[in-house]
């Protein structure tokens, strides 16, 4: 496999197109904690091949992976590098780390669990000066005792933010550490030192204001000048910030951070000054009020925005996808049109991944004058045989290909929200069970048998006492469990639930995914998922990595086609490696989540 074609986020295994690039070729080793080093504060732009070509240069490289968002595909910052042999990841560490890379100074240790590391050995260090790496401050803290990790926190451009974390190996490095240099001046700085606490852990204080809407020709200067002046009287601030912003039109305009040293001055400051103009007999035209708010963790900003992202609807735009690479605009005015009077449609042409990048698929942006018209298209416009007529033959068997159209951050943050709603409303799957209507199905409304179950919709499956989202405890009730998958059983026969009435069962395991991809895209999304996830869920449930009564929730996330790719779900079900890695950011954006 060429790494260049492998998509961010997955394994950078070393295969025959690298091997001319390599003193000798690469067997197939299994990575350890003792060869894995953890590469963090890289440049958010950088590479798995760039990385890889920066350790190459020690030694044999296994495999080499930068962490990203589970959805986004974003690069968390950080990333495992695995060598042949312990002594050639030793070396890349001791030559590598803290050098700069793209404008960052990364930082290197070898892989550990967190749950090696001691919380009351973990250390805070503030008011450090911008100039201070993190070298420095490694060096500075060694000589209490040997450091884990060590860490000066940047801006997404490099810059130091004045504030860093130590983690010791022994608390007693770690108190030593406090006591000594806690009030002392290093590099022309006075540090605040103490132990490490997290913030679920940490007292409310509602010290910290947001301010924003000041007068647009306004400098940094005047900005400063006001919170001095207006801020500074209401009560001592012990430290403020102003930032710059500017806007898609190149305007710029300021906003400001103050930290009281009270809770009172900043409610004080809220009650005078929020949403009031600063003078309102000279207010310039298009002026806004200032806007001043408690600064808010970003947790909770985050859960906030997810929130407002859930209500979101575009109600007269649709989105109609999967169609042919021969339809035109005055098709689909034509088709469309029979719902209501439409103001606009765009039609484009798109190449799949799923068919390789060498056929095309169209899709089109269909707007209606009215929202009523809209729905109506959106609701019957997926059974309506013109319509129908009108897509790729691989996609004539979905209903999943009109929807609203959306912006590019909003969709990303639907897709988030609505795969954490799938993956509550996955059944866990059985095996060996008996075909037959299952006793708490509304009958005639799907089918008999296994087949068929419809995934994110919860009335499907319930029982006398049950709502709509409750899951049945489905080993209790077909008197037995599941058993235990690994990769070796996965690539043996596994039977497939997805079979329908009358069609023959066939087999479908691992190296039956491998070979057939076609073959697998052009199902249903209910046959694709069904096959996913009885193959899916052992792996999650034998992992042993997450409480059992979130496997169902891991193994939607890890099954979901609109977020991974069909290889490296393929790869999550034969690598452990992946496995585990996918499970950690599935239960943490599990425990993230408000509605979790």
């Amino acid at each position: 496999m060429n790494p260049m074609m492998q998509k961010p986020g997955g394994p950078l295994m070393v295969g025959p197109l690298m091997q001319p690039f390599m003193a000798n070729p690469v067997l197939a080793l299994q990575p350890t904690n003792e060869t894995t080093l953890y590469v963090g504060n890289l440049n958010s732009a950088l590479e798995e091949t760039r990385l890889m070509t920066i350790f190459q240069a020690f030694g044999q490289v296994v495999s080499c992976r930068i962490m990203r968002d589970l959805y986004s595909h974003e690069s968390r910052r950080f990333g495992f590098v695995s060598f042949a042999n312990v002594a050639e990841a030793q070396k890349a560490k001791e030559e590598l780390n803290y050098k700069n890379v793209d404008g960052f100074e990364i930082r290197i240790c070898f892989k550990r669990s967190p749950s090696d590391f001691k919380p009351e050995a973990n250390v805070f260090i503030r008011g450090l000066d911008r100039a201070v790496s993190t070298r420095e401050l490694d060096e500075l803290c060694n000589q209490f005792g040997r450091t884990a990790s060590c860490s000066v926190r940047t801006d997404n451009e490099g810059r130091s933010l004045g504030y860093g974390y130590v983690q010791f190996d022994e608390e007693a490095a770690a108190r030593k550490a406090i006591e000594a240099l806690n009030g002392m001046s290093f590099k022309g700085a006075t540090l605040e030192v103490k132990n490490f606490v997290a913030a679920k852990n940490r007292p409310a204080l509602k010290t910290n204001l947001y301010i924003k809407n000041f007068p647009q020709h306004w400098e940094q200067a005047d900005v400063e000048k006001h919170l001095r002046e207006a801020f500074g009287g209401l009560g001592a601030i012990a430290c403020s910030a102003v930032k710059e912003h500017r806007t898609l039109q190149g305007e710029r305009r300021f906003y400001a951070f103050v930290a009281y040293e009270t809770e009172e001055a900043a409610k004080q400051a809220i009650e005078q000054f929020h949403e009031k103009f600063l003078a309102p007999e000279k207010k310039a035209e298009g002026e806004e009020p200032l806007y001043v708010v408690y600064v808010q963790p970003k947790r909770v900003r985050q859960a906030q925005l997810a929130k407002e992202h859930l209500n979101y609807r575009n109600t007269t735009n649709l989105l109609v996808r999967s169609l042919k690479d021969s339809v035109t605009e005055e098709e689909l005015l034509r088709v469309f049109g029979k719902y209501g009077k439409i103001t606009s449609c765009l039609c484009r042409e798109a190449r799949p991944a799923f068919l390789g990048g060498a056929e095309t698929m169209r899709f089109a942006y269909v707007n209606f004058a009215s929202g009523d018209d809209a729905n109506e298209a959106y609701l019957k416009g997926k059974r309506d045989a013109e319509v129908r007529a009108l897509l790729h033959p691989l996609h004539r068997e979905t209903f999943d290909f009109i929807s609203y159209h959306q912006p590019k951050a909003v969709r990303a943050q639907y897709l988030r929200i609505k795969q954490r709603m799938r993956a509550a409303m996955f059944v866990q799957p059985q095996f060996g069970m008996p075909r037959g209507p299952y006793p708490f199905k509304k009958k005639g409304r799907f089918g008999d048998g296994l087949g068929g179950l419809p995934f994110g919709r919860p009335d499907a499956f319930l029982m006398p006492g049950m709502v709509p989202g409750m899951m049945p405890d489905m080993g209790l009730m077909m008197g037995g469990g599941l058993p235990l998958a690994s990769p070796s059983t996965l690539q043996n026969s596994t039977p497939s639930n997805s079979s329908r009435p009358g069609e023959k069962r066939e087999e479908h395991n691992v190296e039956w995914l491998k070979k057939n991809k076609k073959e697998f895209l052009a199902m249903d999304k209910e046959r694709q998922n069904n096959i996913l996830g009885n193959l899916m869920y052992n792996r999650v449930l034998g992992s042993g990595l997450t409480d059992k009564d979130l496997v169902p929730k891991v193994t939607g996330m890890l099954i979901d086609l609109d977020i991974l790719d069909y290889e490296e779900i393929i790869d999550i079900l034969v690598n452990d490696e992946s496995l585990r890695e996918r499970i950690s950011e599935a239960v943490e954006v599990i425990n993230e989540s408000p509605s979790s």
